[in-house]
């Protein structure tokens, strides 16, 4: 297969090609600034990589009900524990050692992040690939038990419409390539699940876990105020996770979008220019990246003629008394959040 290019469809479609043609070799495929290589041997894939952030494996058998949550945390304060240096240990390794997980889930669940890391392939827009079709190319770090889904290569073998066989593929990626064999069994027996941390420290990361979760299935429902408080939580409990750090400031960032936009809607059509007094340099930021609101800073221009003033201020028990000169025309703050609060002021008529 030369090199080509096109969409999701197009993409499918080739991958069929080299199922069908039971081809040995390695897809390269780049798309959104994403590459992807998919090992395949005799028509069926092996093992796969990206260059692309997803869901860490602890997170992904938390959400296929494989872990609790409780369990997530203590594989994480064992890890934090044992941590040494630059070679930080392994979630499935660590899950093994405290009896948390079978040697066999370790390996469903690594085939199972393989197969999610395919179906993200074909789930992309415009991408470029091509396929190195030799016997050393398909060397892949290390492989797994991977098939191709029973109904598809029966399809491939009866039907010679390919592109109908494509459609509906891309219906459901993510049952093109499955984990070959059944599931292993859940392991019962489960040791003590303080063990590695102290009670108050293990109480403390499973309250954060618990916020985290609740942000993020917040942030999957579109309430980015809330998913904002939630996320926050769980990063000031704990400070030194980065992950809960980013997924904070990244929630708090998009929760101002509601804030600026309605302060825009209140603006009158001939305003001149927006003064701004005690905005932080943060809020002032978001509001220009979200509304192109360009403000004057009254505490270096006080004399400016602006006609519009929006004041940010914080925990109030009351409405605030409107600076000398001016109305109050709105005011307003992020769902949830009572720590601060935006007046915006219009300048009386002289």
């Amino acid at each position: 297969m030369a090199s080509a290019a096109g969409n999701a469809l197009s993409l499918i479609k080739a991958v069929l090609e080299v199922i069908a043609d039971r081809a040995t070799g390695v897809l390269d495929v780049r798309s959104e600034g994403v590459r992807t290589r998919i090992y395949f041997h005799d028509g069926k894939p092996l093992f796969a990589e990206d260059e692309a952030p997803g869901e860490t494996f602890g997170r992904m058998l938390m959400r296929q009900a494989v872990i609790t949550d409780e369990q997530f945390v203590r594989v994480i304060d064992e890890m934090k524990r044992v941590a040494t240096g630059d070679n930080p240990s392994r979630f499935g390794e660590v899950a093994v050692s405290l009896g948390v997980l079978t040697r066999e889930q370790v390996e469903q669940g690594l085939a199972e992040q393989v197969c999610g890391i395919i179906t993200r392939s074909l789930q992309r827009g415009e991408s470029q690939w091509t396929f190195e079709a030799t016997p050393a190319a398909a060397s892949p770090p290390r492989s797994f038990s991977l098939q191709i889904n029973p109904a598809v290569t029966t399809a491939l073998r009866d039907s010679p419409d390919r592109a109908a066989l494509a459609n509906v593929v891309a219906a459901r990626p993510e049952e093109l390539v499955v984990v070959a064999g059944p599931r292993p069994p859940a392991r019962v027996e489960v040791r003590d699940e303080t063990a590695g941390a102290g009670p108050q420290a293990h109480v403390t990361r499973m309250s954060a876990e618990q916020s985290f979760q609740k942000g993020i299935a917040l942030l999957r429902d579109a309430k980015m105020a809330s998913a904002a408080i939630e996320l926050r939580r769980a990063s000031e409990l704990q400070p030194e996770s980065l992950e809960y750090q980013l997924y904070a400031s990244w929630a708090r960032a998009r929760s101002y979008r509601e804030v600026a936009a309605k302060l825009v809607s209140e603006l009158p059509l001939d305003f001149r220019c927006i003064a701004r007094s005690n905005v932080g340099d943060a809020q002032r930021a978001l509001l220009n990246y979200f509304a192109n609101i360009k403000t004057v800073r009254e505490e270096v221009n006080p004399n400016h003629d602006c006609n519009m003033l929006v004041v940010q201020y914080g925990r109030l028990d009351s409405e605030p008394v409107p600076p000398t000169g001016w109305t109050a025309k709105w005011s307003g703050a992020r769902r949830g959040d009572d720590t601060e609060r935006f007046v915006l002021y219009e300048r009386k008529a002289t």
